[in-house]
């Protein structure tokens, strides 16, 4: 049979109304999906979205999100110890004296406005600023300060006692003055960092339950932000202190999101979804560089990578006795190779690593001691091999491995999960280390594993249980409180590698006294040079810090002078939160857009319209029939 030909008809009135019907329905789901796209209400602006968007309107909320990849481990100061904890304690707390963002030294921003000290060094005398209150409305006074530096050196608090080192007391002169006892003069008494907590609050609570289980869940203190939530995991939302001292804050709420895949934080920024982030990876920091309105800062601020040793020479050591020579400790410095680590490991981001004190990291004087020409050890794999062999540890029957005492040398040597950086560096370290004769069991390892077995204990004997293992630090801002992390009374405590030195001991208390900065810097670089000579630590790198925030929606970023430029985290610039606020003209992250959401509405209206416009023609049709 043949083919009829299709018949072509043209649509009916009704079909064409259904189609400009749904043509309209369509038209307003595509403007509303197309709004969700870019970020309006509850998903979020995009960066060009942003760009764009009218200031939030009277009554709606500011919000400062800001991305981490950590999250807060405890909310009490005497327990919490994670990088997020001590940020949020610096925004829900105050110190008695505060930091200059330009060279970290002292400024009258803190809880004092001003200070004296007796001819001696032993006596300093504070005097507090008279319009502070708690963020439940009490007034701060003398007798705070007083109780929470009492607290500390009675109860020998563990979380601060060591900063607190030489105050013998704190005494209550009148309602605005405070005075600081010292055994001897001590050098960093301006440089404290003991937040100062609530007499009528903590007074309450018993010393070791402070030191232990108390969660603090809604933690009163002075400053711009008090923490109102905290979603483990997840977030912490920190509420503004409108009745501020220094002024209330630029923003209604500061939002730290936690994040478990740093991409995604990095996309979410891009994006507009959170306004900063911080501990970025160095491939998504690099990308970072080239997006408009996006400020990315790489700096190092107290922090370095290191190899650590097992030099413990008390009889309940586990950790292998060639370890604890000098020389073979030296000689294994000179095998590494810190601009591979840099170039490969740490993907350009870092600095070669010389001592615990990074340069730049202070000024007049900056206290970091440099190795000169001859001194500073270079990767030289021949001289490693040398050194080894004069100190008596050669490989004497040709099979590649060294001996000590008959015995092939086998170290182990760990690399935490989850550090990817350090994992690749420890791998070039195996390799090296190989290099030079020595049989190197690398393994990853949980961060558990490290407190296990650094502080582990066989019944009432210590006996650290480790060969060599990789990590990071994160210094202090004086360096008083990182060089007394070495010293021999810290054995058992802070100091790793159980390492005992008289004249890094001698020059640590030489430093901690002397009051005259620069007579002070030349003992702390004595300290450093006890410690290269040693070696008890590989300073490996330096790593930079990877952080960006958005300056095309916000302004009033304080950017710290040394280190490299830091906007906030590791005591640099935590006014920034206080100071920064939305551009003018654009929407900061988490605000609502009234004329993106006026267009839903009429999106909306729209499509009620229509669905009434097809009632009635329909009910018109079933009349007409």
């Amino acid at each position: 049979m043949q083919a009829q030909p299709e018949r072509i008809t043209q649509p009916s009135r009704r079909a064409r109304r259904l189609r400009l019907a749904a043509g309209l329905v369509a038209g307003a789901v595509a403007a509303v999906a197309a709004l969700a796209f870019l970020g309006a209400g509850p998903f979020g602006l995009s960066a060009r979205a942003a760009a764009a968007s009218a200031s939030p309107s009277p009554g709606e909320k500011v919000v400062l999100r800001i991305g981490v990849t950590e999250d807060v481990d405890n909310l009490n100061p005497f327990v919490g110890y994670t990088e997020l904890a001590f940020e949020v304690f610096s925004q829900n707390y105050e110190y008695l004296v505060e930091r200059r963002p330009e060279d970290f030294g002292p400024g009258p921003d803190g809880i004092a406005e001003s200070w004296e000290s007796s001819p001696d060094g032993k006596t300093w005398t504070f005097h507090l600023h008279k319009n502070i209150t708690w963020q439940d409305g009490q007034p701060l006074t003398a007798d705070d300060v007083v109780f929470t530096y009492n607290y500390v050196i009675d109860n020998e608090m563990p979380a601060f006692s060591g900063t607190a080192k030489g105050i013998t007391k704190a005494v209550k002169v009148d309602d605005y003055t405070v005075q600081l006892v010292t055994d001897k003069p001590k050098s960093n008494i301006l440089r404290l960092w003991i937040p100062i907590l609530p007499k009528h609050i903590w007074e309450k609570i018993q010393p070791k339950t402070a030191a232990t289980t108390y969660r603090n869940a809604l933690p009163v203190g002075s400053g711009p932000f008090q923490v109102v939530e905290w979603k483990r995991g997840s977030y912490l939302r920190l509420q503004a202190n409108k009745e501020y001292w220094q002024g209330a804050p630029g923003v209604d709420e500061l939002i730290f999101q936690i994040y478990k895949n740093p991409s995604t934080m990095v996309a979410d920024l891009a994006a507009g979804r959170i306004d900063a982030a911080h501990n970025i990876p160095p491939a998504e920091f690099t990308k970072l560089k080239n997006t408009p309105g996006i400020k990315a800062i790489a700096f190092v601020m107290f922090n370095w990578d290191y190899l650590n040793f097992n030099c413990y020479t008390g009889a309940g050591s586990l950790g292998d006795p060639v370890l604890k020579d000098a020389k073979f400790r030296v000689a294994l410095d000179y095998a590494i190779d810190r601009e591979k680590l840099v170039s490969i490991a740490y993907g350009g981001y870092a600095v070669p690593g010389t001592t615990v004190l990074p340069p730049d990291n202070w000024k007049d004087p900056d206290f970091h001691w440099q190795p000169p020409a001859g001194v500073l050890r270079t990767f030289d794999l021949e001289k490693a091999k040398s050194l080894l062999d004069e100190a008596g540890y050669k490989d004497t029957d040709g099979d590649g491995t060294r001996e000590y005492k008959g015995k092939p040398i086998k170290l182990r040597l760990w690399a935490p999960a989850g550090a990817i950086q350090t994992q690749s560096a420890a791998k070039l370290i195996t390799g090296w280390f190989g290099d030079i004769g020595l049989d190197i069991d690398f393994q990853v390892v949980d961060e558990g594993v490290y407190n296990d077995r650094i502080w582990n204990y066989v019944g009432d004997t210590y006996a650290p249980d480790f060969d060599m293992y990789l990590w990071t630090w994160y210094g202090y801002a004086d360096p008083t409180q990182t060089l007394d992390s070495y010293t021999t009374a810290q054995i058992e405590g802070w100091n790793e590698p159980c390492w005992s030195n008289v004249a890094y001991d001698g020059a640590y208390q030489l430093q901690a006294r002397e009051l005259d900065p620069q007579k002070r810097a030349a003992h702390v670089y004595d300290a450093q040079e006890a410690m290269y000579a040693d070696n008890p630590q590989s300073i490996t790198v330096y790593p930079k810090l990877l952080q960006a925030v958005n300056t095309a929606k916000w302004d009033g970023w304080i950017y710290n002078e040394l280190g490299g430029g830091q906007a906030f985290f590791r005591g640099a610039s935590q006014k920034s939160y206080l100071t920064v606020k939305p551009k003018a003209g654009v929407e900061a992250a988490g605000t609502s857009s009234t004329w993106i959401w006026a267009l839903v509405a009429a999106g909306a209206v729209i499509v009620i319209l229509v669905v009434v416009m097809l009632a009635r023609r329909r009910r018109r049709a079933v009349e007409e029939a």
